[in-house]
């Protein structure tokens, strides 16, 4: 292929023809595909588009430039879709309203309390309550809570027989770490702005050349800018230890959560 059509640049009036893009010729030797159908963009809106096309029979290719598909709905965990008001009686596709049952079904499972909620997903209902239920069911992790109540999210290891207690002190030692390498950091930034700011003053004074004032402040400028890439290495590591456990950590269950492992560990006398 030795052109694309941007579609995003074409206009109601003018030369459609200019917004052709030259790819030129590919590299080497690449795979040639034939297709129907080409979806460039592994987005909801891309799987969609596919998912119906390949429905219909057509051959499709679905093109994404990362390793991740669903776009900000898988990626970012998003905690509301973008619906209109009246999403529930119209205004939506026949598949984009199977894939909002699927998720609510889903929901149904986790949550004993919404099995019989006509709308267990609240978030697909701009001003339904049903999210809040979802929320004081399970409260979802942050940074703070742990920090706060780290025995609760101990207990909620065993209960919900996730990760370890174990767990939670490592990642406590690693925020521990990560807040005080950003310390160190962030006291180094504001050394170095006052440096620089004095370094300025000492150039403009002098207009050209140097002195041995200005050196020794550039060196320790310098020097520090080192200690700084020192220190940005240990907190992205920092940052990646805490991420990893923070990731194996459960959410908090709600006190009704049965804390046996199967039926016969809940029975109620």
């Amino acid at each position: 292929m030795a052109a694309l059509l941007d579609v995003m640049a074409v206009r109601a009036t003018g030369d459609p023809g200019a917004t052709l893009v030259d790819c030129g010729e590919p590299g080497g030797r690449v795979e040639e595909r034939i297709c129907d159908v080409l979806v460039v963009g592994g987005g909801t809106g891309g799987i969609a588009a596919a998912l119906a096309a390949a429905r219909a029979g057509r051959g499709v290719c679905l093109l994404e430039e990362t390793d991740w598909v669903g776009g900000q709905l898988t990626a970012q965990g998003v905690a509301a879709l973008d619906e209109h008001e009246h999403i529930e009686r119209f205004g939506g596709t026949r598949s984009y309203y199977v894939l909002r049952e699927a998720i609510r079904d889903h929901y149904r499972r986790l949550s004993p309390a919404l099995a019989s909620a006509k709308h267990p997903w609240g978030c697909m209902i701009r001003g339904s309550n049903s999210l809040r239920t979802i929320r004081r069911q399970d409260r979802v992790l942050d940074p703070k809570f742990i920090r706060q109540n780290p025995e609760t999210v101990k207990h909620a290891t065993l209960v919900k027989r996730l990760a370890s207690p174990e767990l939670v002190d490592g990642w406590l030692a690693a925020d521990a770490k990560r807040r005080n390498t950003q310390a160190q950091f962030d006291s180094l930034r504001n050394e170095q702005k006052t440096l620089g700011e004095l370094v300025g003053k000492l150039k403009r004074e002098m207009k050209a050349g140097t002195s041995q004032a200005l050196e020794k402040l550039i060196a320790e400028a310098n020097a520090i800018k080192m200690r700084q890439d020192a220190l940005m290495a240990d907190l992205t590591a920092a940052e990646s230890d805490c991420q990893t456990i923070m990731l194996q950590l459960p959410a908090i269950p709600d006190p009704s959560w049965p804390v046996g492992k199967d039926e016969r560990e809940n029975v109620v006398t």
